[in-house]
C-alpha cells in the first residue's frame, strides 16, 4: 500500500480584525474570573540544601552578599534582615518583585523572589542558569543592571536596580502612544539589543514584560532567563517565550540573531497601534507572512511603515539587523536627540540620588552622635550615684544604720550639746572590769532588721547610740572620781582651770 501525501494545512481566516488593548480591557471587566488557587509544592523537602541563605555567584564575586546586618543565626530570612521591603512591583508565574530599600547603602532596589521551591536538582540548575547569564552579559545603559544573587530556604533571590516601571504597564494606562514615543523606545532598546549581539547572545523573549523604564529616562532589557549563548551552541533544550513575540523561525528549532529583531519589531507595532496580539490562529500567520493588513499599516506614520516590515522579515537571512537599523536617518536623527534628553535625565538623576544620600548618612551620623552623649551621661550618672549591690538592697528601706546616720559632725555636735544640758548622768549604766571600760553596742538589733521593731525602739535606740559616744570619749578613771567631775573636766577644760584660779584666788 503506497503511502498517502502529507496534507498541507490549512489556515483559516479569521472572520474579525485584530482587536485593540483598550477594547480588550473592557471586556476583561466584564467577564472577571475568580482568583485562582495557588498550587502547594511539596517537592522542596526532597534537597538536601541548607535553608540558609547562600551567595549564588558563578564568577567568584560573593563579596556584596556580604552584609553587617545579617545574623545567619537569626530565623528572619536575608531580605528581611538586610534590606527594607517598601512595596510589591509585580508579580507573575516566575515570581513577585519587591521595591526594598538597603540598608548598608541606603538606595533603592528590586528583587525578584522565585514563587515555587526548586523541585530537585535539575530544576535548581536551570533555575540558577539565570544568574549566570546575567553575570555573562557585561553591564549596559541599556540593559538591566545585575547585583546579586541567593537562594535561601530552597528559593532563588535575584537582586537588580529599580526601574520606575515596565513598558507593558505605562502601555496599559496609556493607550495613544505617539511616534515619538515609539522611536525613542526603539532607539534604545535596539543599542540594547546590539550590546547582546556583540558578545554573540541571543534574548529570544523581548516583550514588553521584560523593557522597563528607569529613573532617568532609558529604556531597558531585561530578564535574561533565557538568554542562549551562541558561541557554545547550545540550542537543543531552549526554552520558549511568549507566542504573541515568537519570530516564525523559532517554530522550526533555528534559533538566531535575528528573532530579537523580529520581537521587537512587534513590539514595535504593537505599542504604535495599541494592539491585543494573537498567540495563535489566523491572524497569528498574517502578522508573520510578510505584509501587514491594511487596517493596521494605515495606522502608522510614514516612518514606522517602512522600518517595521523591515523587522518584521519573515525570512531571517533577509532580515535587517540592529547595526543596520541604526544607521537609516529616521532612527539617527531621534539617537542624536535622545543623547541629549537623556544626559539632562541623567544629571537630574544623579542630583536626586545624591540628595538622598546625603540624607541617609546625615541620618545615620545623627542617631549616632545622639546614642554617644545618652552613653556618656548614663555612665556619668552610674560613676556619680552608685547603685546598690543588690536591687532588693537598692529597695530596702530597713536596711539602715544609726551609725551611718551620726557619722556626720555636725549632727553629733547638735546632739552631744543637746545631751549635756538635758540628759541625766547618773542613769548611765557602765561596766567596768579590770580597770577598763567597754561601751555597749550602739545600734540594738532589732534597729538593724525589721522596720516595725525599728518605728518603736527609734527614741531608746538614738538615747543609747548618744550615750555610747559619749561614753567612747571617755578615758578609764579612778573609781573616786564621779562619772559628772570626769565628763565635765572632759567636755570644759577651760573652765575647769578657770573655776581652779578663781579657788586659789579666794
Amino acid at each position: 500500500m503506497s503511502e498517502l501525501p502529507r496534507p498541507d494545512p490549512v489556515f483559516f481566516e479569521d472572520s474579525q480584525p485584530l482587536l485593540t488593548k483598550k477594547d480588550c480591557q473592557a471586556r476583561r471587566r466584564q467577564r472577571l474570573r475568580p482568583p485562582r488557587v495557588p498550587s502547594v509544592d511539596r517537592s522542596s523537602w526532597r534537597l538536601d540544601l541548607p535553608r540558609q541563605a547562600q551567595s549564588v555567584s558563578f564568577s567568584g564575586s560573593e563579596s556584596s552578599f556580604s552584609s553587617r546586618h545579617y545574623n545567619k543565626h537569626s530565623p528572619t530570612s536575608y531580605l528581611h534582615q538586610c534590606f527594607q521591603v517598601d512595596q510589591k512591583l509585580g508579580e507573575g508565574s516566575f515570581g513577585v518583585v519587591y521595591k526594598v530599600r538597603c540598608l548598608d547603602d541606603g538606595r533603592w532596589y528590586a528583587v525578584k523572589v522565585a514563587s515555587r521551591h526548586f523541585r530537585g536538582q535539575r530544576d535548581r540548575q536551570l533555575k540558577l542558569q539565570e544568574v549566570a547569564k546575567h553575570e555573562l552579559l557585561p553591564p549596559h545603559p541599556h540593559c538591566v543592571r545585575f547585583i546579586k544573587a541567593w537562594e535561601e530556604d530552597h528559593r532563588l533571590y535575584i537582586q537588580t536596580e529599580l526601574c520606575e516601571c515596565s513598558l507593558a504597564a505605562y502601555a496599559e494606562k496609556h493607550h495613544n502612544l505617539s511616534e515619538r514615543l515609539v522611536l525613542e523606545f526603539l532607539v534604545d532598546l535596539l543599542l540594547g539589543v546590539k550590546h547582546l549581539h556583540d558578545h554573540n547572545l541571543a534574548h529570544l523573549d523581548i516583550k514588553p514584560e521584560n523593557i522597563f523604564i528607569s529613573r532617568d529616562g532609558y529604556y531597558k532589557l531585561g530578564d535574561f532567563g533565557l538568554v542562549l549563548d551562541l558561541k557554545q551552541d547550545d540550542s537543543s533544550d531552549p526554552l520558549e517565550g511568549d507566542p504573541c513575540y515568537l519570530a516564525p523561525e523559532l517554530m522550526e528549532g533555528n534559533f538566531t540573531k535575528a528573532a530579537d529583531i523580529f520581537s521587537l519589531g512587534i513590539t514595535a507595532l504593537e505599542l504604535a497601534c495599541d494592539l491585543e496580539l494573537p498567540s495563535r490562529g489566523g491572524n497569528w500567520h498574517a502578522l508573520r507572512s510578510g505584509t501587514l493588513p491594511h487596517y493596521i499599516s494605515q495606522r502608522l506614520s510614514p516612518q514606522l511603515r517602512n522600518v517595521i516590515p523591515l523587522m518584521m522579515q519573515p525570512d531571517p537571512k533577509r532580515r535587517i539587523t540592529a547595526d543596520q537599523l541604526l544607521a537609516l536617518p529616521e532612527i539617527h536623527r531621534v539617537r542624536l536627540w535622545r543623547r541629549l534628553y537623556v544626559a539632562r535625565r541623567r544629571a537630574i538623576a544623579w542630583v536626586q540620588d545624591l540628595l538622598l544620600l546625603t540624607w541617609f548618612w546625615m541620618q545615620s551620623f545623627l542617631e549616632s552622635a545622639w546614642r554617644f552623649p545618652l552613653s556618656c551621661i548614663k555612665t556619668f550618672v552610674a560613676s556619680s550615684h552608685p547603685t546598690a549591690s543588690s536591687p532588693m538592697q537598692a529597695l530596702n528601706v530597713d536596711h539602715f544604720s544609726d551609725d551611718e546616720t551620726f557619722g556626720d559632725s555636725s549632727l553629733n555636735r547638735a546632739l552631744e550639746d543637746q545631751d549635756i544640758f538635758g540628759a541625766n548622768f547618773s542613769s548611765f549604766e557602765r561596766s567596768f572590769g579590770d580597770g577598763e571600760y567597754s561601751p555597749k553596742r550602739s545600734t540594738p538589733k532589732p534597729l538593724r532588721h525589721r522596720s516595725d521593731h525599728r518605728l518603736h525602739s527609734t527614741p531608746t535606740a538614738l538615747f543609747t547610740s548618744r550615750r555610747s559616744r559619749f561614753d567612747s570619749a571617755l578615758k578609764p578613771v579612778p573609781f573616786n572620781l564621779s562619772a559628772n567631775d570626769v565628763m565635765v573636766k572632759k567636755l570644759f577644760p577651760a573652765d575647769e582651770e578657770v573655776c581652779s584660779s578663781g579657788e586659789d584666788s579666794l
